[in-house]
């Protein structure tokens, strides 16, 4: 019994010593400290640049949100009423599209992270353009949630 009371003292002092100096506060690792570093570097960066959407487009290859299909060998997320989003590692490109409102829109980038365009005039072109940027903003929004 007195043995079992005395280790129990010495193991109360060891947690206490532990507490007071610190040794018990856990630093973060040095991986977690590198993703907090990029994805502060990603939430800095304009998502509508080319460089935006390429880096947008590997976000979603490691984002936990996104779910990747084997049947089509594509990441998909999807935003109920909002939008889809669909990313082809083998292509590398990314689909998104807009479910809100009365049409879709589409949106498809290429590897290098230019929007295609089907103008049916210079309005219609800057309308696609500024509709994509907007859907963009909202997807990177969900991820970096």
């Amino acid at each position: 019994m007195v043995a079992n009371k005395n280790s129990n003292s010495a193991l109360m002092l060891a947690m206490a010593f532990a507490l007071l100096t610190g040794c018990a506060a856990k630093s973060p690792a040095p991986a977690a400290a590198a993703d907090s570093e990029s994805s502060a570097g990603q939430a800095a960066q304009n998502p509508t640049t080319p460089a935006g959407i390429v880096a947008l487009s590997q976000q979603m290859k490691t984002s936990r949100r996104v779910v990747y299909s084997s049947a089509t060998s594509k990441y998909g997320y999807f935003v109920g009423g909002e939008l889809n989003a669909e990313y082809d590692p083998l292509s590398r490109l990314l689909d998104v599209t807009s479910l809100a409102g009365n049409e879709s829109i589409v949106c498809k980038y290429s590897p290098d992270g230019a929007l295609f365009v089907d103008p049916q005039g210079a309005a219609d072109a800057a309308t696609q353009v500024s509709q994509c940027n907007n859907l963009i903003l909202r997807l990177q929004q969900h991820l970096n949630r």
